[in-house]
């Protein structure tokens, strides 16, 4: 990440619908994208769902409200987030966050 920017700010933000699946979701305050129409600011969503499948457990992790550039930026960084988590999972060394992140950023580019 930049050392430039302020730690975003995130809220809780109820399910609009139940859904039978645990899942979190959150609306995040830091404008990264305007509509193109009226300039107006478009909060992301992060929303992470979590299904059980036999004796295994699948996530699922949405970011919306950005656009291309700024996901190509994004994208990289949940990518090194989750490979730590995987890890720990695993019982493994967990990967450091901002090595991992220059190692997959290349993909996403």
């Amino acid at each position: 990440m930049r050392g430039d920017l302020e730690p975003a700010k995130v809220s809780p933000t109820p399910t609009p619908t139940p859904t039978p699946t645990p899942s979190t979701a959150w609306t995040w305050s830091r404008t990264v994208r305007a509509r193109p129409t009226t300039g107006a600011p478009i909060d992301g969503v992060v929303r992470h769902e979590l299904t059980e499948e036999g004796d295994h457990t699948i996530l699922v992790f949405t970011h919306q409200g950005l656009s291309v550039r700024n996901a190509q930026g994004f994208l990289p960084g949940g990518h090194a987030f989750l490979d730590r988590l995987e890890a720990h999972l695993a019982g493994e060394e967990i990967p450091g966050w901002s090595k991992r992140y220059e190692e997959v950023a290349p993909v996403y580019t």
